[in-house]
């Protein structure tokens, strides 16, 4: 599962409820990964908090993207603010302000966990490659004393491209240590080279 994309509160919570029902064919892929982030976060979230959430995104009824496969949506329609402001009885801003700080306060969790989950992901990768940001490690040279030549690093923004490791290489581990590089999933990617003009 790949964590590697900011997760904004308003897109996972429109699957909140297809996690639900959907949960016996969620399978390992992506839609696990995040159900799991969900879930841990609305674990630590206040309970005033979940419910003001759960209102609006779970307890919908208006389902969205139909998936065949799974026999059901992957996403819910939530509902309007203009519904539940006047459940409430108070003003659509007023009702907005609310669900905007509990939203935030999941941001904040779901941030925190979404690093913590990539790191306890990393380490039980079997293979895995070294970079930080959008950029990893493609090759360096061995040189006399068994030691890692300095001058010859070379890095990539094109991720399968990148040196892969196995999970007990010695190599990867002290490279990961001393040049403050962290494990990721390898995996295939196409990603445009960036034009740098320099003035």
């Amino acid at each position: 599962m790949s964590y590697d994309f900011e997760i904004r509160p308003k897109w996972i919570l429109t699957q909140w409820k297809a996690f639900v029902v959907n949960r016996n064919h969620l399978g390992d892929g992506n839609a696990k990964g995040y159900a799991r982030l969900l879930f841990a976060a609305l674990k630590e979230l206040p309970k005033e908090d979940v419910l003001i959430l759960s209102e609006k995104y779970y307890e919908t009824e208006q389902g969205a993207n139909f998936s065949y496969m799974h026999n059901g949506y992957r996403t819910y329609i939530p509902i309007t603010d203009k519904v539940l402001a006047d459940r409430r009885g108070i003003s659509v801003l007023e009702y907005r302000k609310i669900r905007s700080k509990s939203e935030a306060k999941l941001q904040a969790i779901i941030n925190r966990l979404r690093k913590e989950f990539i790191e306890i992901d990393a380490d039980e990768l079997e293979e895995y490659i070294l970079g930080v940001g959008t950029i990893y490690l493609k090759d360096y040279k061995i040189i006399s004393g068994n030691r890692a030549d300095p001058d010859s690093y070379i890095f990539t923004q094109d991720r399968s491209k990148a040196k892969r490791f196995k999970q007990d290489s010695t190599q990867g581990r002290q490279l990961k240590m001393y040049l403050r590089l962290k494990k990721m999933e390898p995996r295939d990617e196409y990603i445009k080279f960036i034009d740098i003009w320099f003035d």
